[in-house]
């Protein structure tokens, strides 16, 4: 049979030069190479095509950057290749279907990036190419319009870079100014007119102008000349009954709100009574009736008794023709983008609301700058002997609600509207979480319901309690709250459990500045509350709870045989001197320690019992330490954790001097 060689192996010759061989050097030079990543391949033929001569490979380039940029890992590839400077230009390419691709790839962008990527694509000089496009495609608009072109994608391309206008407005001061000129602002409220150019086109135009009037007064002085002002007013009060109708009425009267203190004065009452009209009739709208009608119908098209959703044995879905299918298909997709309206108009009218229940506190931040200013220098002494006492103190400055606005708000029954809509997602939704679609309409209510809270939250402080239902009211709201905030739910969110503690911490404040305590309070709630604040990473989660205490504290503090109850919460405030790492939540702690323990026979016994004094002495040392080394740190909360110190030693040594 056949014989094998061994294979010899030799030794490479040393060059004469000394130098390594050119075939040499390009081996070792691949063999170095690390071969791209998909990523960067990925990334590099989004790139090409961009840039192509070709207008099919750009416009491919574009559709495949808009599904791209969903995968959260390509994102920063992306912008760290230059995507907004290749893809911004094609906003205003010669060919129309270039433009409407990019315009759609640059709005998924901004919204799958969030306000960072925004941001950097204005960096990226993203808003020149868009001012461009939106100033030329309204005029086009405006001859398609009176043309009636049916065959003609300057509407969608309107809508698309509309839509990316508000996102980069949302996130960036730059983009705001650069649309406040009144050319820009002009093109965007013809846009507004349904009559000319659709609902389609006239809500992304409410929503930029809705972000852009806030705190804008150069935005609000172009948006309060007769002839906007004209646009405006009429179509929020426009008879259209649709929930598109509904959403475009609440962004206007959002804007409209936003620009008020630019209106003549004569006209200011009678706009603030039109706009709560308008957000009253909004949140009137009963959310769940409409999404179980929206899903009857939906089911009603499938063939589907909406009885068996969850698909039972007597689930039918019949055969139909390609045509039947796309109409039903558009049919469906048609009601959802309604009920989508709805939602988002009723979440626009609680921020709206809310916002009007906070007052302008532009010259309490002036102040507080002046102070810090003045304090950063200043030694623990200077600090220790300020007085907090004074009645012009920022402190104890409370806050107010202007009558017209007030009254209004009564005049609608708005305050009732707002307590229905706080237990909303805790209602009957069996029917709309067993549907497909359910997921996504369960978290609009869910943010409903947020939004909601938080709008109670800034009600209940500015609004008498007669107007809140009285007494009573107030105490089964607050039973309703509390049973809520203990209830086992799945997916419970930082946002959720921030919005309910912070409308039981001013519901609570509101109880005790009328001596009103809360009934069916046990130590099992206490412990419960003590349990949640340990648990919660969320800072706001924690101070709300601490205020929480420090109100039901109070109360007790003034009525016989609360000892067990004040003990549980004193051992739990002293606890978290020691162990919370935010100075801030410990000077909503040491308010809570004031309020519980400041007066009262009992609050004194238990104060005693549980050594609180000596344990702020031997902490005050440790506390000051802190503040001192995180006083640059502090920013807004400052002068609260300025105060709470203060009042610190002032607190120890009166409750020396009254041991004595």
């Amino acid at each position: 049979m056949g014989k094998s060689k061994n294979k010899m192996y030799t030794v490479k010759k040393p060059q004469p030069t000394g130098l390594c061989s050119v075939k040499d050097a390009e081996t070792a030079k691949n063999e170095l190479e690390v071969p791209p990543n998909a990523t960067q391949t990925q990334t590099a033929a989004i790139l090409e095509k961009l840039q192509s001569p070709e207008e099919e490979d750009r416009q491919c380039g574009c559709s495949s950057l808009a599904m791209t940029v969903f995968d959260e890992k390509m994102v920063q590839p992306l912008l760290e290749n230059g995507i907004v400077k290749c893809a911004g230009p094609l906003l205003i390419d010669k060919c129309m279907a270039v433009r409407e691709a990019a315009a759609g790839a640059l709005r998924n962008l901004s919204i799958s990036g969030g306000h960072k990527v925004c941001i950097t694509m204005v960096e990226d000089d993203v808003m020149t190419p868009l001012v461009h496009l939106l100033n030329q495609c309204s005029e086009n608009l405006k001859l398609v319009s009176e043309n009636k072109t049916n065959k003609d994608p300057t509407k969608d391309i309107m809508v698309q870079s509309l839509h990316l206008l508000w996102n980069l407005c949302e996130s960036s001061p730059v983009a705001v100014n650069t649309v406040s000129s009144e050319s820009m602002i002009c093109t965007i409220v013809e846009c507004l007119k349904v009559d000319k150019y659709g609902i389609e086109l006239a809500i992304p135009s409410a929503q930029c102008l809705h972000v852009v009037s806030e705190e804008n007064r150069t935005g609000a002085q172009v948006l309060c000349v007769p002839e906007m002002l004209s646009v405006l007013e009429s179509h929020m009060m426009s008879s259209g009954s649709s929930y598109r109708h509904c959403l475009l009425k609440t962004l206007i009267a959002g804007t409209l709100l936003n620009i008020k203190a630019c209106l003549p004065s004569g006209m200011q009452s009678e706009t603030v009574q039109a706009i709560v009209k308008v957000l009253s009739q909004t949140l009137e709208i009963d959310i769940l009736e409409a999404l179980q009608r929206f899903l009857t119908q939906f089911a009603a098209t499938n063939g589907i008794n909406h009885t068996d959703l969850d698909g039972g044995e007597n689930s039918q879905i019949p055969v139909k023709d390609v045509r039947e299918e796309d109409k039903d298909f558009k049919d469906k997709e048609e009601r959802m983008e309604e009920i989508k309206c709805l939602l988002t108009s009723q979440q626009v009218a609680l921020e709206i609301i809310s916002n009007m229940c906070v007052p302008d506190d532009d010259d309490d931040d002036e102040e507080w700058e002046d102070m810090d200013a003045t304090s950063s220098s200043s030694s623990d002494d200077q600090t220790e002997d300020m007085d907090i006492t004074d009645t012009n103190s920022p402190f104890l400055s409370p806050l107010c609600l202007s009558a017209e606005i007030h009254s209004a708000l009564i005049a609608q029954n708005v305050p009732k509207q707002i307590l229905d809509k706080t237990s909303i997602a805790d209602k009957n939704t069996t029917v709309i979480t067993s549907h497909p679609k359910g997921q996504i309409l369960m978290k609009g209510l869910q943010t409903i319901q947020n939004r909601a809270l938080i709008c109670l939250h800034n009600m209940v402080s500015v609004v008498e309690t007669e107007s809140l239902g009285g007494n009573d009211a107030l105490n089964k709201l607050w039973q309703l709250l509390l049973a809520q905030t203990f209830e086992k739910k799945d997916n419970i969110t930082d946002e959720y459990v921030e919005a309910m503690t912070s409308a039981m911490r001013a519901l609570l404040q509101k109880m005790a500045a009328g001596q009103q305590a809360p009934q069916g309070l046990t130590e099992d709630h206490l412990l419960r509350l003590c349990e949640l604040s340990h648990s919660s990473e969320c800072s706001n989660v924690r101070a709300n709870i601490l205020g929480i205490l420090g109100s039901i504290g109070n109360l007790l503090a003034k009525q016989p045989n609360t000892n067990a109850l004040l003990s549980a919460i004193g051992s739990h405030l002293i606890n978290v001197l020691s162990k919370e790492p935010k100075l801030w939540v410990i000077a909503e702690a040491l308010d809570a320690i004031f309020d519980t323990f400041g007066d009262g026979q009992v609050a004194d016994d238990v104060a005693l019992q549980i050594c609180l004094v000596d344990k702020l002495k031997q902490m005050l040392p440790v506390l000051k330490s802190k503040i001192r080394q995180g006083r640059i740190h502090l920013k807004e909360h400052y002068p609260v954790v300025m105060n709470a110190k203060t009042n610190l030693v002032r607190f120890i040594k009166y409750k020396e001097d009254q041991m004595k």
